[in-house]
């Protein structure tokens, strides 16, 4: 997110720690099993035709997806992917394959998805480690993270993040409102001013902030490092937090 540090959006301080994590990299690290377990675990095992539970199970998807990204790096788009050829270069029989997935989309799905539960856990960690004064400071935090996110995958090359966003940046319902529900638990034990904030509260900010964020993605990923678009996340996420009365 470079030019950030002075764009006078008030989040620099915030952006910079977050700027030294690259989810991407750090999903790599994370087995499926324990992130299945975890509060965005759904994102993890909707995306399944089954769910692998036996440790040779989940050593061959974790296969698959290890050959699917590097497949990506090579070719850097997705046009001609085929769950067959992902199959054979990660060493899996076809059937085993096709046991756990539909298609190659939903391969691809869930590679995404161990970032995005990647991020929810951390945005999560993220929360749990301050003491937020103000909704207000929740806010500029929660869009600190989201923005330094976007940031990392405004990175890939076009058309991948195009194609990407269009098609599997989705984040599930449950999923948001899993992780509206851990962090509420959390301010509520601080009993700082956000302890009163509800989980729909929460979640209707987060569905609200993701939703911005990716059309961002999709139309001028640049804009996602525009001070008025992180004044615009900001005030959207402060809708949610602190609704006006009638």
């Amino acid at each position: 997110m470079s030019g950030q540090a002075d764009d006078g959006s008030g989040l620099a301080p915030l952006l910079a720690p977050l700027q030294s994590v690259n989810l991407w990299t750090a999903a790599l690290g994370r087995g499926l099993g324990d992130l299945a377990a975890g509060p965005a675990g759904l994102l993890i095992s909707s995306a399944f035709r089954v769910m692998p539970r036996q440790a040779r199970a989940l050593d061959s998807v974790e296969r698959l997806l290890a050959a699917t990204i590097r497949i990506l790096h090579r070719r850097r788009r997705l046009d001609g992917v085929t769950l067959d050829a992902v199959a054979r270069e990660a060493g899996v029989t076809v059937q085993a394959a096709y046991r756990y997935f539909a298609d190659i989309h939903d391969v691809i799905r869930l590679a995404v998805r161990r970032v995005q539960a990647t991020a929810c856990e951390s945005l999560l960690t993220l929360l749990a480690a301050h003491s937020f004064r103000t909704e207000h400071d929740l806010a500029s935090t929660i869009v600190a993270f989201v923005a330094s996110a976007c940031d990392q995958a405004r990175r890939l090359p076009e058309p991948l993040r195009h194609h990407l966003a269009s098609r599997y940046f989705d984040v599930g319902d449950e999923a948001l409102w899993m992780v509206a529900a851990t962090a509420h638990a959390v301010f509520i034990r601080g009993e700082g001013p956000c302890a009163a904030l509800t989980v729909p509260q929460i979640n209707a900010g987060l569905v609200a902030v993701v939703a911005v964020s990716r059309s961002f993605l999709l139309r001028d990923a640049l804009l996602m490092g525009a001070p008025e678009s992180l004044h615009l996340m900001r005030a959207v996420l402060l809708g949610a937090l602190l609704p006006r009365a009638g």
